[in-house]
């Protein structure tokens, strides 16, 4: 059992099947945060805040956990995908992202409760797609997918078969650099235990 309850503040189905895949023993809360739409801030800055600000909402009502938030946004010739929530912008985005290659943006924030210490921090990984059709696009759309998924698709779903390749980490891409938050989450352990 952890000295710390740690609960990742994400509805995700993917986020959470990432984090199980890790190892690491931890609830779900959704955080309640309103998510603003995507401002002329800067991409980078910006999933970093959303991701804070998810993390944020759940450790306040937690002052003893550890908690994970997560934002994921793609960016394609300076162009900000968010999930496209209508089948019009779904095909938007992926007439977009149609032969060209784009960037996947993770921001992730990790809380201590306790402390109020916390790690917020972006990963950027690659996605190459290749030259979609239109029956390839409207085929995709009736499968109601893209519609929750940033950029509108999911490389771990059908997606995937739209990508030519990829690079950097591939579970940044379907929404949490695992990696990078379990080396955090066991630093913030520590320093729990060795108090």
């Amino acid at each position: 059992m952890n000295p710390k309850h740690i609960i990742l503040a994400s509805a995700s189905p993917r986020r959470k099947v990432i984090l199980q895949k890790a190892g690491i023993d931890f609830t779900v809360e959704e955080s309640l945060y309103t998510e603003p739409l995507h401002t002329n801030e800067d991409p980078h800055e910006f999933v970093k805040h959303l991701a804070y600000q998810k993390a944020l909402a759940v450790a306040q009502k937690h002052r003893h956990a550890i908690v994970i938030g997560a934002d994921t946004t793609i960016v394609c010739e300076g162009i900000v995908c968010e999930k496209p929530g209508t089948p019009e912008k779904a095909i938007e985005m992926l007439q977009l992202l149609s032969g060209k290659k784009h960037a996947v943006l993770t921001g992730y924030a990790v809380i201590d409760g306790t402390t109020g210490t916390s790690v917020v921090n972006v990963d950027t990984s690659y996605v190459w797609f290749k030259k979609l059709t239109e029956h390839d696009i409207q085929w995709y759309i009736q499968t109601g997918e893209p519609l929750d998924k940033a950029g509108a698709y999911a490389i771990q779903e059908l997606g995937g078969k739209f990508v030519e390749k990829f690079e950097g980490d591939y579970d940044n891409i379907v929404g949490l650099p695992v990696k990078k938050v379990v080396e955090i989450i066991k630093k913030f352990l520590q320093i729990a235990r060795d108090q």
